[in-house]
């Protein structure tokens, strides 16, 4: 047999034995007449339990897909509530073979109650956050976003380049939203990497719900020497920002600084087109090739 075979099969025994004395612990310390078969048959429900609540959890995902149902929101909310209750009714009957009656824990467990309730702050907090996410529709499943937020810090760019480009930078990211869990957002980033964001944390973030968004502005700024004047630069600045594939419907263009051989021409656009990354580069293609 594979020695990786034997360890894991070694680890998930230990992890039962353990389980099992931390459970009779705890039901010793409360005071419970409960015996070690009944124990082994709550861990054994526990187990059960959990794999048939993933098997009905795969098996709406898949009835939803069948029948191409549109509305994520209300998928996965639907699926937030199945796996709360299910959860909820699956540790009523662990407590109930343990012979465990809530009450008494309430009452007489209070430190352990203390000692937890500490413990899953944390836990809990991104299972409300996961509801109000939900419930209130602070995006939609699907939905291209970029959230901002103290958690995640970001170094700026400070590279010459950035100078004569974009000299507004809001830090973020920047990505598509494909499931909301009981704790984890499912994000995927720009770069192609999945991220699972707490729901705690996304539920305090600054949201921009790129989708929704009715325009697009974009600030481009390129260096032109003096010799050139700008009313002549304007106007050909003015042909390149008529082609249709930009879809521009509001412009600026101005002088905003001024040197001894140069001046900086600074062009801000409005645009239909989302991929601004394009526009940009459509723009500074056709710049230099011009002027």
């Amino acid at each position: 047999m594979n020695k990786n075979v034997i360890l894991k099969i070694s680890v998930f025994l230990l992890f039962i034995f353990v389980f099992i004395a931390f459970i009779q612990k705890i039901v010793s310390y409360l005071s419970i007449s409960t015996s070690l078969k009944n124990i082994i048959i709550a861990i054994f429900i526990i187990f059960i339990g959990s794999l048939f609540i993933n098997f009905i959890e795969n098996r709406i995902k898949i009835f939803f897909k069948r029948f191409n149902v549109k509305k994520r929101r209300e998928q996965n909310l639907l699926n937030f509530i199945f796996l709360t209750l299910s959860y909820l009714i699956l540790v009523l009957v662990t407590l109930k073979f343990l012979n465990i009656n809530v009450t008494n824990i309430l009452l007489g467990g209070a430190f352990i109650g203390v000692i937890l309730g500490i413990a899953a702050q944390s836990v809990l907090s991104n299972l409300f956050a996961g509801i109000i996410i939900l419930l209130f529709n602070q995006f939609e499943i699907g939905e291209r976003i970029k959230f901002t937020t103290w958690q995640y810090s970001f170094l700026l760019p400070s590279y010459p380049p950035k100078f004569f480009s974009n000299d507004i930078v809001t830090p973020g990211q920047i990505g598509v939203i494909y499931n909301v869990g009981l704790f984890y957002t499912d994000f995927i980033g720009d770069e192609g990497f999945p991220i699972k964001i707490p729901n705690s944390i996304l539920i305090q973030a600054a949201i921009q719900r790129i989708d929704k968004a009715k325009f697009y502005k974009l600030q481009i700024k390129y260096e032109v020497l003096k010799k050139n004047k700008f009313s002549i630069i304007k106007e050909k600045i003015d042909k390149i920002l008529d082609s249709k594939e930009l879809s521009i419907f509001e412009r600026s263009i101005y002088i905003e600084e001024s040197t001894m051989e140069s001046y900086i021409v600074k062009i801000v656009l409005k645009s239909n087109n989302s991929n601004i990354d394009y526009i940009k580069s459509f723009v500074l293609e056709k710049l230099i090739d011009t002027l």
